[in-house]
């Protein structure tokens, strides 16, 4: 990799970044180990202080074991990693990952939906409302977007499970850094609105089941637009 001069204030962040880069795209294979700490701070243009900073980070994730005297030898990350990698592995790991997101947010998702139909206060519909009708109005995809995400924030508040929310905050994660090549449900706000208001109706409705089925339908419709299966209509 080219050295790169990095900004002091996130230099830990883009070094742990750009090797966990490296072990995903098959750079250092699972069973490797990772070049001597000398050379691999050189290789990156980074102090070795910062190296180990960043080595510590990619161990906490699940990407490599760090032994004295042995260095650094990548692992398996689907045997020890955990949720923290999500958005790593959404911007490295291939379309493969982003299905197994997707189905994860579809079925995790209804079981939130279904829950939050039984607990949401009239605060939380009220504020699905308001999202509803803004999302309604959006002037763009990106805006479109960034507006269903909060749309999912506060359905998962809603749910009054804080690992649900932790989890829907990580999906979220995971997903929204690249969101660009995730537009295709979002192109159209107002059609985009219509889809979901039938899952918002049935949460403010207390309507457990109905709303559990409405999410599963749409996070079935809108994550097939997302891997490009379809094409919106002109």
């Amino acid at each position: 990799m080219d050295q790169t001069m990095l900004v002091r204030e996130t230099i830990v962040d883009q070094l742990t970044q750009m090797i966990g880069q490296d072990i995903l795209t098959g750079k250092y294979p699972s069973g490797s180990n990772l070049p001597p700490e000398r050379i691999l701070a050189s290789s990156y243009g980074v102090t070795r202080t910062s190296l180990k900073h960043s080595l510590v980070r990619l161990e906490e994730a699940g990407l490599i074991e760090t032994k004295h005297g042995v260095g650094s030898t990548v692992t398996d990350f689907l045997a020890t990693g955990g949720a923290s990698l999500l958005p790593l592995l959404m911007r490295f790991g291939g379309f493969e990952l982003i299905d197994s997101v997707l189905e994860a947010r579809a079925l995790l998702g209804s079981v939130i939906v279904e829950r939050a139909a039984t607990l949401a206060t009239e605060a939380e519909k009220s504020e699905l409302r308001t999202l509803l009708a803004r999302l309604g109005e959006a002037k763009s995809s990106k805006e479109a977007q960034l507006i269903e995400a909060e749309c999912h924030k506060v359905i998962a508040r809603a749910s009054k499970n804080a690992v649900f929310i932790l989890l829907v905050n990580t999906l979220l994660n995971a997903y929204l850094p690249i969101g660009d090549l995730l537009l295709g449900p979002f192109k159209d706000p107002k059609s985009l609105a219509g889809d979901l208001r039938g899952m918002i109706e049935a949460i403010c409705g207390n309507n457990a089941e109905l709303s559990k089925l409405m999410a599963l339908k749409y996070f079935e419709t809108t994550g097939k637009f997302m891997k490009g299966d379809k094409k919106w209509e002109e």
